[in-house]
């Protein structure tokens, strides 16, 4: 059978049988800029072979952009930004919500027509790939944080749990919107919905599940229902071990769960315990093996994950983080030569 790398990956989602298990990698705009070097292209969706084309829908022109220059910037939710912008996306250096309201407020729109005008040239650049475009960053518990501050928000979810509803009900709000947006006005163009949050540690959930459930859930759950009312299915981001939400994520109607990471998780057990109600799309280490381990230990990471979690299909390979600076050129091409390998040999 041929098949194009979009009907790979939507056959992978409808769990029939495909050629060979597809992939998608992402990097830090510092290994970008090498990669692109590397290769001698700036597409790096096309050297790679990426089989999903991911990108980003808020703000409209380009969260990060290659070319910047500056210390920190704000963006259009008045989230500042600082850290080394020339590396990755830094990190919230200032937050618009100083206290504790959304008196004064004003959530950007999302309609804007310039959060979306990059997605048919893209579509129309990658006809044969799968599209997927993200609510991010931040797409619930992420945004409001990036709003209030990290810590800040933790203490409100005991201090001031209205707050907290009332500010996660206008960012759940704002993604549907925003979801409502591109499922009706992109509908031939796009094939799935990203939303990238964080709910975990290395060790566990950042909270019990009991307040993830009250606070979370139905919001996530409204997200989910509004991608899955237009037929597309839902992918879900979350770094850590949050195996204690699965099931939970699961009866919400998530599809496809990443990174699976294998610092954090089990993901043979994932695989065996959920691997028939969720496709993963991850899983590759890449804390331990990609930065500090030979080609051969990457080799040996990439043959073991794709036999192992794509058994019985429903799986896409990638890496259980964005692949960061710290990974030497040998095991990223040791990374990429085995991936054809083991792909098109997988059960």
């Amino acid at each position: 059978m041929s098949l194009t790398m979009k009907q790979r990956v939507k056959r992978v989602l409808a769990r029939e049988p495909v050629d060979r298990v597809p992939w998608s990698f992402s990097f830090t705009l510092a290994v970008q800029r090498r990669l692109r070097r590397h290769f001698g292209t700036t597409d790096l969706d096309q050297a790679l072979g990426n089989h999903i084309v991911s990108l980003t829908v808020n703000p409209a022109h380009g969260y990060h952009p290659l070319d910047y220059a500056g210390s920190t910037y704000e963006d259009e939710f008045g989230t500042v930004w600082g850290g080394d912008l020339t590396r990755d996306r830094g990190y919230p250096v200032c937050h618009p919500l100083s206290a504790p309201t959304l008196k004064g407020y004003r959530f950007p729109d999302p309609a804007d027509e310039r959060r979306f005008d990059h997605i048919i040239p893209t579509a129309e650049k990658y006809p044969d790939r799968f599209l997927l475009p993200s609510l991010g960053p931040g797409g619930l518990w992420e945004r409001a944080f990036y709003l209030r501050g990290f810590e800040e928000l933790l203490v409100d979810l005991h201090e001031n749990p209205g707050f907290v509803e009332e500010l996660l009900d206008h960012v759940a709000d704002y993604q549907v919107r925003t979801v409502e947006i591109l499922a009706s006005g992109f509908a031939p163009y796009i094939d799935g919905i990203m939303i990238p949050d964080d709910y975990g540690s290395q060790q566990d959930l950042l909270f019990s599940p009991a307040t993830w459930r009250h606070f979370l859930k139905p919001r996530l759950g409204r997200i989910f229902a509004a991608v899955r009312g237009h037929g597309l299915p839902t992918f879900l981001h979350s770094d850590g071990n949050i195996t204690r939400i699965v099931p939970d994520l699961i009866e919400i109607g998530l599809n496809v769960l990443n990174p699976v990471q294998a610092e954090a998780m089990d993901v043979g057990w994932v695989k065996d315990t959920y691997g028939r109600q969720l496709v993963l799309y991850g899983g590759i280490c890449t804390q331990r093996i990609l930065p500090d381990g030979s080609p051969e230990d990457v080799r040996r990471e990439v043959r073991e994950k794709v036999t192992r979690l794509g058994a019985g299909g429903g799986y896409i390979a990638s890496t259980g983080i964005t692949i960061q600076s710290d990974v030497p050129m040998a095991n990223l091409e040791a990374l990429l030569v085995e991936l054809n390998r083991a792909c098109a040999s997988a059960p």
